[in-house]
């Protein structure tokens, strides 16, 4: 991706995992707002669709941002 960051179809995306998201691990639920790592240079948000509410398994790397208190 050529953008730092951009929006497509209601997505964010980035060309590097924003700062405050952590590694989900195996077994964590996909929720609204996570990113996946589909290339080295490419994240992108997941906001709808039939992954929400799955597992996370090793497969793909997931993030979330981190709460902060």
């Amino acid at each position: 991706m050529r953008e730092a960051h951009r929006v497509k179809n209601g997505c964010h995306q980035w060309n590097k995992l924003p700062e405050g998201y952590v590694n989900l691990q195996d077994g964590d639920r996909i929720q609204v707002g996570d990113v996946i790592r589909i290339h080295p240079e490419y994240f992108s948000e997941y906001i709808n669709g039939l992954l929400i509410d799955t597992y996370c398994s090793n497969v793909n790397i997931w993030y979330r941002k981190q709460v902060t208190h």
